[in-house]
């Protein structure tokens, strides 16, 4: 791969320009680990490797588009490089009122959370996590990786508010098949057909890709292009 040599005989308003536009889209993954063991309280943690800019050099780390994130106390203190504008902030499941998030709710702007397809999940999400989402006032974007049971969301976005959220940013995945959605074509898959029976567990049938790209600005990800984008 060539490299750029003179790049330190740019001028400095060019070296800054271009450290401040180099942030690319990411996701940036937590995972619950148990904070304290004998209350079965879980806390987050994040896994996504800094972004590579913020090892470049002392002047890439001060100009680059990227904040100190969800600060962990004690003696060695952790902490997160993100975007918030650009990066999606990717949970292990639907729990939108951990401490972590709190002093970050008016800067999250792209959130993918998890539910595990119950049907408690479901409810606990309709009757009371809406209402937390809601609390996130710059979103712009919604992942939910549902599983389980996909085409029971469908009922869940015709009928609920997403906070700030523009209703045709909200995306529906399907882990397994690797369908992504949009709320209204998760309606309409649900209609084609595409999906197997309630009783089935509500997973995509054999086939579902070709149906999906029959329906209006359909898309699809395979396993791999998940994997790609994870």
């Amino acid at each position: 791969m060539s490299q750029f040599h003179c790049f330190a005989r740019l001028p400095p308003e060019i070296r800054i320009r271009i450290w401040e536009s180099s942030a690319r889209p990411r996701l940036v993954h937590a995972v619950a680990t148990l904070d304290r063991p004998q209350e079965q309280v879980s806390a987050l943690r994040f896994t996504t490797y800094p972004p590579a800019v913020m090892h470049a050099c002392r002047e890439s780390r001060r100009y680059a588009p990227y904040v100190r994130a969800f600060i962990t106390s004690g003696s060695t203190p952790r902490y997160t490089w993100i975007n918030f504008e650009v990066d999606m902030l990717s949970l292990p499941d639907d729990d939108l009122t951990r401490r972590e998030l709190e002093p970050h709710r008016a800067q999250i702007c792209r959130l993918r959370f998890r539910s595990d397809g119950s049907v408690e999940s479901y409810d606990s999400f309709y009757y009371f996590g809406v209402k937390d989402l809601a609390r996130f006032s710059q979103l712009h974007e919604v992942h939910l990786v549902v599983d389980g049971d996909l085409q029971v969301w469908a009922t869940a976005f015709e009928d609920l508010r997403w906070g700030s959220c523009p209703m045709n940013n909200i995306r529906f995945i399907d882990p397994q098949s690797g369908l992504m959605l949009s709320g209204r074509q998760l309606s309409m898959a649900c209609d084609f057909g595409v999906f197997h029976s309630w009783d089935g567990g509500g997973r995509a049938a054999n086939g579902a890709d070709g149906q999906v790209e029959e329906l209006e600005d359909g898309s699809h990800l395979s396993l791999r292009e998940l994997a790609e984008v994870d």
